[in-house]
């Protein structure tokens, strides 16, 4: 209950009317819902910010982006981590987990230098590339685990065979892997879809805002229509709550493996 009370609150918060913000039933039942908050909060952004289509697009073209993008050099990297040798292996994964201590604040600076450098600024590979950077270390470390509790007589039986390491990696690890990668895909998507100091800083263009920047800027327009802004609040998250809920089988069926087996 004590998870679920800020999500029902919000939910209470977009169903009632402006001169009833503070009154509801046992703090969460509106007196009179008033559904037309929804309406009201398409036109608002849409007349104010950025359509609500818009600012979901943006978000899911740059999380999407950027959780493949991690994905896939997670994968490789954890592979090489778990199953090859080679020297200085073991100082170099330190190295990749030193990237889960950094955090974003901290390199807002560098980040904006260098993608004004590579002339990124005004695209959405301004966001992508610097999300994949912050977005490896993590599913490294899982992966890398998970990778090590495959049987060797496994991956010794499909080298005689003549599979080469990419063969081995997509045809005998991945398939047997998915909980892990669906724990690190909904974990990143919900990190990329909520970032927001970033996001600030690097994008200017109102047509390639995200979502948090873009209800942030609703505050900045100098009116708080709080029933509007929570109604807003349950649109844009409704896809990441739809993720979670359709994959959170492999999600805890990850969380739970990854423990046992490490």
């Amino acid at each position: 209950m004590i998870l679920l009370y800020p999500l029902l609150f919000i939910v209470s918060l977009s169903l009632r009317r402006r001169e009833e913000l503070t009154q509801a039933v046992l703090g969460l039942i509106p007196i009179h819902a008033r559904w037309e908050n929804y309406v009201d909060a398409f036109t608002m952004m849409a007349r104010y910010v950025v359509p609500v289509p818009t600012l979901m697009l943006n978000s899911a073209i740059v999380a999407g982006s950027a959780v493949l993008g991690a994905l896939v050099i997670a994968v490789l990297a954890a592979y090489a981590f778990a199953v090859l040798d080679f020297p200085g292996k073991r100082g170099l994964f330190y190295v990749v987990l030193l990237g889960l201590i950094v955090p974003i604040p901290m390199m807002l600076i560098p980040e904006f230098i260098a993608v004004k450098a590579y002339g990124l600024i005004g695209s959405r590979l301004s966001l992508i590339l610097p999300y994949v950077a912050f977005g490896v270390p993590l599913p490294i470390l899982i992966l890398t685990t998970y990778f090590k509790t495959v049987p060797k007589e496994l991956l010794e039986a499909a080298y005689i065979d003549g599979a080469s390491h990419l063969r081995i990696l997509r045809s005998v690890v991945l398939p047997i892997s998915r909980p892990a990668l669906a724990t690190c895909a909904i974990f990143l998507a919900l990190t990329f879809w909520n970032e927001f100091p970033l996001a600030l800083v690097i994008i200017h263009d109102p047509d390639l805002i995200t979502v948090p920047v873009g209800l942030a800027s609703v505050k900045g327009k100098g009116f708080s229509p709080w029933e509007v802004i929570a109604a807003v609040m349950l649109i844009t998250s409704a896809p990441v709550i739809i993720v979670f809920v359709a994959f959170q089988r492999q999600f805890i069926e990850g969380l739970v493996q990854g423990s046992i087996k490490g």
